[in-house]
């Protein structure tokens, strides 16, 4: 969560500046939006593959998630058109919105992992053998998600 602010405080930054002949502040919010890029996608990746059990559903899971990461880049290399130059308003908004969605998003995950957790906490695992266990993967009433 705590990247994703710093990705959008840097393009509400880009976007306050931009057009009034202050560079360096622009650059300052390029900056600090790329502090919160380069380490949240790892990190997402890493969330994923500890919050799916089973191997063949985990490893599908992380493919999908790299896969979607690689061609966010794409489609934001025609976010920022010649035509919007030199501001860039609708580029740096476009990444303000994905960035709120992916926020919004990781709220809904930790506080749906921390409801389940706690109802799997108070149900215990029953008769429910450690093989049986295994096989259910991540819908075992043993396995805990990752908050």
């Amino acid at each position: 969560m705590g990247f994703m602010i710093c990705i959008i405080t840097g393009f509400v930054i880009c976007i306050a500046a931009s057009g009034r002949g202050i560079p360096g502040v622009v650059y300052f919010g390029i900056f600090l939006a790329v502090v919160g890029i380069y380490p949240a996608f790892p990190g997402n990746v890493t969330w994923i593959a500890n919050n799916l059990g089973g191997g063949y559903k985990r490893a599908a899971g992380m493919a999908i998630h790299i896969g979607l990461g690689n061609l966010a880049g794409a489609m934001s290399s025609n976010f920022y058109r010649s035509e919007d130059s030199p501001k860039y308003i609708l580029g740096h908004a476009l990444e303000i919105g994905f960035s709120c969605a992916g926020l919004i998003g990781v709220l809904i995950l930790r506080f749906t992992y921390r409801r389940i957790n706690k109802e799997r906490e108070a149900r215990g695992t029953g008769d429910l053998t450690a093989e049986q266990m295994t096989k259910m993967g991540d819908r075992s009433p043993a396995f805990r998600y990752t908050l």
